[in-house]
């Protein structure tokens, strides 16, 4: 049930960075692109490894 509500609350901040990530091209700011993909990134590792540590 956790792993459950955790991945719905993940999902709603990719989709918030999505939308981030279309008003930046829409406004022409694409050097920023790479650093939120970085970001992006890095949480999905955390997250990733938060719950491996959990599982097991």
């Amino acid at each position: 049930m956790d792993c459950g509500r955790r991945r719905t609350r993940y999902s709603s901040a990719l989709v918030s960075a999505a939308l981030r990530i279309d008003s930046m091209r829409k406004e022409g700011r694409v050097r920023h692109l790479g650093l939120l993909r970085d970001l992006l990134r890095k949480q999905r590792r955390a997250t990733r490894r938060r719950g491996a540590g959990k599982e097991q």
